[in-house]
């Protein structure tokens, strides 16, 4: 099963796929108009064939003008997944990304890191759970190894929802229109 996780910025977008419980194709890439957000994830989808879809939900942000291009920018994913399979994207909230990936956001050490740690934990943890060196993966780019980090925690823990629900027999069967 392949399932395909995005995250975003007001500059960029990273994914990560998850292919039968292993990393598959990751990247990020950078944009100058919602558009061109539109029509490289369309590309993304249609080079990794994804059975489910799984974007990080957005964080409370105080700045209306930031929260207001990461709607949109969710917008344009939900849009591409939708017309990609026909299918609702899942939303993962950050805190259930990162309980997927065995981080308790809640207690010690994550709770009370500052955010620059938080974001490192992540990135080990990733780089643990999968055996890949995010750092090299993404040309030494901190900034690109957190985002891809959070892509794939976001797979990740969409995958681990989709085996409850295999194993509670309540699986949805993917459409092609």
């Amino acid at each position: 099963m392949i399932i395909l996780g995005f995250d975003y910025s007001t500059k960029n977008v990273a994914w990560g796929v998850i292919d039968n419980d292993k990393i598959g194709s990751i990247g990020y890439c950078k944009f100058s108009s919602l558009k061109d957000i539109f029509f490289v994830v369309e590309e993304i989808l249609q080079k990794n064939q994804p059975w489910m879809i799984a974007i990080e939900g957005l964080y409370l942000q105080s700045n209306p003008k930031v929260l207001t291009s990461l709607a949109n920018i969710q917008g344009i994913l939900r849009l591409a997944a939708y017309r990609f399979n026909g299918c609702e994207a899942s939303i993962i909230t950050p805190e259930a990304a990162k309980r997927g990936i065995g981080i308790d956001v809640y207690r010690a050490p994550y709770k009370g890191s500052k955010d620059k740690e938080k974001k490192q934990m992540v990135i080990d943890r990733i780089e643990e759970l999968f055996e890949i060196k995010l750092s090299e993966a993404c040309d030494y780019d901190p900034r690109n190894a957190e985002h891809i980090a959070d892509a794939i925690a976001v797979a990740w823990a969409l995958t681990k929802e989709t085996s409850k629900r295999e194993i509670n027999g309540k699986m949805e069967s993917r459409t092609n229109d």
